[in-house]
């Protein structure tokens, strides 16, 4: 019954999530969309903004933790992707609330996972520095938060899958020709 009833208050959250920015959803309307009391709802949960953060970062984690997808970084961002497209509409609502700063540092911490794996098999072999490997995760991971932000802020048209790949492909390259050029600077 206590799961039944967390799901309820969690589908109910991601309906109005799908209609409003997060920072107007209130407890009352919770409540009311799924027939629970306020007293059940504060039993899982201490407010609107900390059933965000736990779906948010249990639906990552789901995807981090795919270790088939841990071996396979461009899988693991098309994943990534289509999940965001599949919730554009919900994203977009946490995105354009006063209080998006959940949403970025999850983004954040998901792309630099994506960033450091993707880096850690293209420098198999490389006598880069451990200083210089974290200098260029840094530098790709806050492009890639560049282009999420141009997307979120709607600068930036949706990817088919075929352009994603190419997108990735041209990372990878850009990736490769850092690793290189710095072993030839040194």
């Amino acid at each position: 019954m206590a799961q039944f009833t967390k799901k309820a208050i969690i589908e109910a959250f991601y309906r109005l999530l799908s209609e409003k920015p997060l920072d107007k959803i209130t407890v009352k309307e919770i409540i009311e969309e799924c027939s629970v009391t306020r007293n059940t709802f504060y039993y899982y949960y201490s407010d609107v903004y900390e059933l965000f953060e736990e779906e948010f970062r249990t639906a990552v984690e789901k995807i981090v933790n795919d270790r088939q997808l841990a071996l396979e970084p461009d899988e693991f961002t098309i994943k990534l992707i289509g999940e965001a497209v599949k919730n554009k509409k919900m994203i977009k609502n946490i995105y354009a609330s006063r209080d998006k700063f959940c949403l970025e540092k999850y983004i954040s911490e998901a792309v630099e996972y994506i960033v450091s794996n993707t880096v850690a098999n293209c420098a198999a072999g490389s006598s880069r520095s451990g200083e210089d490997l974290r200098l260029i995760c840094k530098l790709l991971t806050y492009t890639v938060i560049g282009a999420v932000n141009e997307y979120m802020n709607g600068r930036m048209k949706d990817l088919s899958e075929d352009d994603l790949r190419r997108m990735l492909a041209l990372f990878h390259e850009n990736i490769l020709k850092l690793l290189n050029d710095n072993e030839k600077k040194d």
